[in-house]
């Protein structure tokens, strides 16, 4: 995990990523409920490690 968040970055807020899409944490574009990330969605360092490795993975 520590080098894809080297390279990838970590972003505790909704952005766009370069195609458009709402990405949040290391590139994730959903949440474990399977709901969408949204505009104005903003998540803690914890959540992010945990949602990165239980979804994104």
């Amino acid at each position: 995990m520590r080098f894809i968040k080297n390279e990838e970055g970590v972003v505790l807020h909704a952005y766009k990523d370069i195609v458009g899409v709402w990405t949040i944490c290391i590139g994730c574009t959903y949440y474990p409920n399977s709901k969408p990330v949204k505009e104005g969605d903003i998540i803690t360092q914890i959540q992010c490690d945990d949602l990165f490795l239980n979804v994104c993975v």
